[in-house]
């Protein structure tokens, strides 16, 4: 008979387990020095601010309202602050690029589990040393990053998990592709992919500030599910918020559908792929 402390008891390994995986990656970045441990992070924090600048200049040439101006700082900023939440990129290409990912099919647990654990771990110095202090200066910066109400910060922390969710399996989904079908070229592929998948998804610029109506046209894709509809959520320029979370399920479920898919039927392939 199954009872609650068997399950209980049988799941505990699994979850000391994937723990592990999450302190090692949170600390494995530390072992190549300070500056290389720091230096890209850095980069980052100057690129945040020449973004503010821009967009700053680019508004007072327009000569836009200043609502429309702060909406769109308040994106920037809060996208830099979960740049990557919203821009999901799992170990996945790079343990098939060093040739280690075949060791994740062989041990006791869910491969998707072990990706997606090790990609938290690596979230932790990300947020410790570059969202935490970005979020601390946002008033030096001039940007408000407080939400409008309670009800907008639960609905976007709604949104947002729904949007990692769906940025996993897209991941996923394309790196099972990409190592498919171009091998040795992989690790291109997915710096070629991870690029426009920033600029589909609105992680770098807001969807609705595009021209001739593309931006709406990329709302209906799986990849504004991941960062435009979270952020234009809490920036308060969502048109029709439960229309948008209906979208980002659908489109949640249907790629893990998918990435479960790809990995099944390529499962033997991946293998003798991942070395």
């Amino acid at each position: 008979m199954v009872t609650t402390k068997t399950v209980w008891n049988h799941s505990m390994p699994n979850l000391r387990a994937h723990a592990r995986l999450i302190r090692l990656e949170a600390t494995s970045p530390m072992s190549g020095g300070i500056l290389y441990f720091l230096g890209g992070y850095f980069v980052r924090f100057v690129r945040t601010l020449l973004l503010l600048s821009i967009w700053r200049a680019v508004f007072a040439q327009a000569g836009d309202g200043t609502a429309s101006l702060d909406e769109v700082l308040r994106y920037t900023l809060v996208a830099a602050i979960l740049w990557q939440q919203v821009d999901v990129q799992t170990t996945a290409s790079v343990t098939f690029w060093e040739g280690t990912a075949s060791s994740r099919f062989l041990r006791p647990l869910s491969v998707f589990g072990q990706y997606i654990s090790e990609t938290i771990g690596r979230w932790v110095p990300g947020l410790i040393f570059l969202s935490i202090p970005l979020a601390l200066l946002s008033p030096v910066l001039g940007v408000d990053i407080m939400p409008t109400s309670s009800t907008t910060l639960f609905l976007f922390m709604v949104s947002l998990l729904i949007g990692i969710l769906s940025g996993f399996a897209m991941d996923f989904i394309l790196t099972g592709y990409i190592m498919v079908y171009l091998g040795n070229a992989n690790y291109i592929a997915s710096q070629i992919r991870a690029a426009f998948t920033m600029l589909l998804s609105g992680a770098l610029i807001p969807l609705h500030l595009l021209p001739f109506g593309i931006g709406q046209a990329l709302q209906w894709l799986p990849f504004a599910t991941m960062a435009s509809a979270p952020l234009s959520l809490y920036v308060g320029i969502a048109e029709d918020v439960g229309r948008m979370l209906l979208l980002q399920v659908s489109w949640c479920i249907l790629l893990w559908l998918a990435a479960v898919y790809v990995w099944k039927k390529n499962r033997q392939r991946l293998v003798v792929l991942g070395g």
